[in-house]
């Protein structure tokens, strides 16, 4: 019965030691690959497809996206027709709320989710308090952009002929400078002259109207179509193609036409301290090569680790200080052919038709610029790093943007043409005139970014240590049961058996064979009697 007992045991203890062994193996397993399990679990988190967790802040973000236009009012007109420097005061901010949607959505197919197609659709609400005054009734003095776009396209040969010119003078009265409110200026206005123009030569003037941000509100940009990340996660949000082109057609080499990158809205992920990272601006028609920075500190979340991304130095640089940028010289530019230190070519990208404004974009206020820039200009705010340089502050796990602040200057640039001597007067110098600068901002609230931590940092740390925990327990209990079965199959093997395979008796000194009889009456006590029952004297 015992040796029953003992064998049941055995198995028992056997069984309990194998399942803690496979729940060992289990969760070492799951330890040894923890990482890529989280890494993989991340990736479909943040690939761009319907059900993952930044689909619908994909489509429609819930960050608020304020958008801030300074513009530069001319304060010494007379004085600039007379030959004398120019001088700005700068006016802002009207701050803008967006609401950015995409819309036509529409995946590869049925069951492909490798690519997206989407148009970017941003409309733009005024925020009366968090501006300086009323955009409808504050006023303006400004260049007079349809009359620079016509003396550019007279010298370059593109736009109306000596004649035509004349001619539309019979209908409107040129003039350099503009004054008008804020709302006309920025989002658009008819021109006199642009009117004639229109009006008799449609092909070299598209448009009556004329804007810095003429045309942008509520109306759609695109097609995009984007790497939704689900095959190669580090493509995620890369652009395939814009308006279904993989290039651009604005510049004179094949590298500097590349669409590369993403939108900037969001990052390859795992992005390191040495990363750089490809961004397509559609507004410049270009792509920028951006770094990293260092750490950075976002404005609700002292707990989440961010790098701020810029671009690299070598952007800025002139042609001929940087050969590689040469190739973002356009043939055909109202402008100079390769811009200075800081400037980016803009006419040959945004403008239509062939009376074309030399336009050209820069970090606000000049900064990072050649120095003659803001030396040509009275008036100007000092720039710092801090009020006029573009910081993206992103989280490298995810390559999501968490905050930034976007900066943009529009300059215009200014020369005489002959024909328009009477119009420029005494104004003879040839300058690059800022017209307004913009400042897009986005800064994600605490919750969502405490949410963010904890999914990212908090909720696998904790399920890191309880799989430790449980590895380190299911492994002492083996041990101990490993222990335990060792011990009871060495005392099961040595216990001496029958030789039918029973057990010896616990009391060894007692023969095997020993039959106790009954006591005969006759014989002396303490004596066993021999077989057949009688004693011997």
């Amino acid at each position: 019965m015992m040796h029953k007992q003992s064998k049941k045991c055995l198995i028992i203890i056997a069984v309990a030691a194998i399942i803690c062994a496979l729940l060992t193996s289990a969760f070492l397993w799951i330890l040894l690959n923890f990482e890529s399990i989280v890494d993989k679990k991340l990736a479909q988190s943040i690939s761009i497809t319907p059900g993952s967790a930044v689909y619908s802040n994909w489509v429609c973000p819930d960050t608020p996206v304020l958008f801030s236009i300074y513009l530069f009012n001319i304060t010494n007109r007379k004085e600039i027709l007379a030959g004398a420097k120019p001088r700005v005061q700068e006016i802002g901010p009207y701050v803008y709320r967006e609401k950015r949607e995409k819309t036509n959505i529409t995946f590869a197919g049925d069951n492909d989710y490798s690519n997206v197609t989407f148009n970017l659709r941003i409309t733009y609400f005024l925020d009366r308090d968090l501006s300086v005054g009323d955009p409808d009734k504050d006023r303006i003095v400004g260049l007079s952009i349809p009359f620079v776009a016509m003396s550019a396209g007279l010298d370059a040969g593109t736009g109306p002929s000596d004649t035509e010119y004349s001619f539309l003078t019979l209908f409107a009265t040129p003039q350099l400078f503009v004054k008008t409110t804020v709302t006309k200026y920025l989002w658009g206005y008819v021109d006199e002259i642009l009117d004639a123009c229109n009006s008799f030569t449609p092909d070299k003037c598209p448009s009556k109207k004329v804007g810095i941000m003429f045309g942008k509100n509520g109306t759609d940009n695109g097609p995009f179509t984007i790497d939704t990340g689900v095959n190669d996660i580090s493509q995620v949000g890369r652009i395939l193609t814009y308006q279904n082109k993989s290039t651009v057609d604005v510049w004179s080499s094949a590298e500097a036409s590349m669409i590369n990158g993403t939108d900037g809205s969001q990052l390859a992920p795992n992005l390191k301290r040495n990363s750089t990272r490809y961004i397509f601006a559609n507004d410049l028609c270009r792509s920028f090569l951006l770094e990293v920075k260092g750490p950075g500190k976002l404005t609700n979340s002292k707990d989440l680790k961010v790098y701020l991304v810029g671009g690299t130095p070598q952007t800025a640089l002139p042609a001929s200080k940087y050969p590689y940028n040469k190739g973002f010289c356009a043939p055909k530019t109202p402008g100079p052919e390769c811009p200075p230190q800081g400037l980016f070519d803009l006419s040959s990208c945004r403008a239509q038709g062939d009376t074309r404004p030399p336009i050209y974009s820069s970090q606000p206020r000049f900064f990072g610029a050649d120095p003659s820039l803001r030396e040509a200009i009275d008036g100007m705010v000092q720039p710092t790093t801090e009020n006029s340089e573009t910081k993206v502050y992103v989280e490298p796990k995810t390559g999501l943007v968490l905050e930034a602040y976007k900066r943009l200057q529009v300059s215009v640039y200014v020369r005489q043409a002959k024909a328009m001597s009477d119009v420029y007067q005494n104004f003879t110098k040839r300058i690059f005139f800022p017209l307004a600068w913009f400042e897009e901002s986005a800064v994600a609230d605490g919750a969502a970014l405490n949410m963010l931590h904890k999914n990212l940092y908090v909720m696998p740390k904790i399920m890191h240590i309880i799989l430790l925990t449980l590895f380190g327990l299911f492994l002492a209990v083996f041990v101990a049961l490993a222990l335990v079965l060792v011990v009871q199959a060495v005392l099961y093997c040595c216990s001496p058996r029958r030789p039918g395979g029973k057990a010896v008796s616990s009391a060894p000194w007692v023969a095997d064979d020993v039959r106790y009889q009954p006591v005969n009456k006759g014989a002396s006590r303490g004596i066993p009697l021999a077989e057949g029952g009688s004693a011997k004297a």
